[in-house]
């Protein structure tokens, strides 16, 4: 059993504007069409059994429509689940993450760069508090960004900051933690409690296997996630990289499954 932590899809009337846009700007060739019928196939293909669909409210004003579509879209698949979003500047964003609780979303997604703030802004901080109290996990973004390519808006020594201040907000940082930062994730990072990685587009972000053995088997057990960032990485080589690993198949097991598993079902 696969469970894909980091997968995106857009409404199909977008899709291919949406992908086009993207596509252009990174350079990337798109894994998929964007659509959820395109992607879902994809990922039967490449053996993946459930996935977790990432939503970006990039304006304050996409929030209530992006988690009313992924309600929706619970609503209709078993086997997939959507994560909402708030974004930090919305007047009326903590009451939309009481929303997101009472709708029954089980996490949401932030993305500094896309959403304009530092991980360690004191803005942001009544989420971060809020999601605690909520018991609702925080996916984000972390790393290099080819739309900020010269600014980090969520660097490791950030990320250290945010995670020990509120320890008991469960953070799952992708990429491994801060994509290519993996040094200083190893040095901030690793080893605490209440973040979790996923292995996100560390395929094409050239991430070194013994690096990312040595910070999986620094972390706890339980916190590492599979991920691909599809349609941004192919989903098939995604899974090649963890199934290459020098680990444990049990090991393997959690991270493609079982960790997954556990934390969709305490939230």
């Amino acid at each position: 059993m696969i469970i894909d932590f980091h997968v995106h899809i857009f409404p199909d009337k977008i899709a291919k504007k949406a992908i086009g846009n993207l596509a252009r700007i990174s350079g990337l060739t798109p894994f998929t069409d964007g659509t959820i019928k395109d992607t879902m196939d994809k990922l039967k293909a490449c053996g993946v059994d459930k996935a977790v669909f990432l939503n970006i409210a990039t304006k304050p004003s996409q929030m209530t429509t992006i988690n009313d579509e992924a309600a929706r879209l619970n609503s209709m698949y078993e086997n997939f689940t959507s994560f909402g979003s708030v974004h930090p500047d919305g007047e009326n964003c903590l009451n939309e993450l009481e929303r997101i609780k009472s709708l029954g979303i089980r996490g949401i997604k932030l993305h500094p760069d896309y959403q304009g703030f530092f991980a360690n802004d004191k803005k942001v901080y009544p989420v971060y508090d809020l999601c605690c109290q909520l018991d609702i996990p925080v996916v984000m973004h972390t790393g290099w960004d080819c739309y900020s390519p010269k600014v980090v808006h969520a660097a490791p020594v950030m990320l250290r900051e945010i995670a020990l201040e509120f320890p008991h907000t469960r953070f799952v940082f992708a990429h491994m933690g801060s994509l290519r930062f993996w040094d200083e994730v190893e040095e901030n990072l690793t080893g605490l409690e209440n973040v979790y990685f996923d292995t996100s587009f560390c395929v094409n972000g050239k991430m070194d296997k013994e690096q990312a053995r040595r910070m999986i088997l620094k972390h706890p057990g339980e916190n590492t996630l599979f991920g691909s960032d599809c349609p941004w990485e192919d989903v098939g080589l995604s899974v090649s990289f963890v199934e290459s690993l020098n680990i444990s198949d049990d090991l393997k097991e959690r991270i493609f499954y079982l960790n997954a598993s556990n934390l969709l079902k305490s939230c």
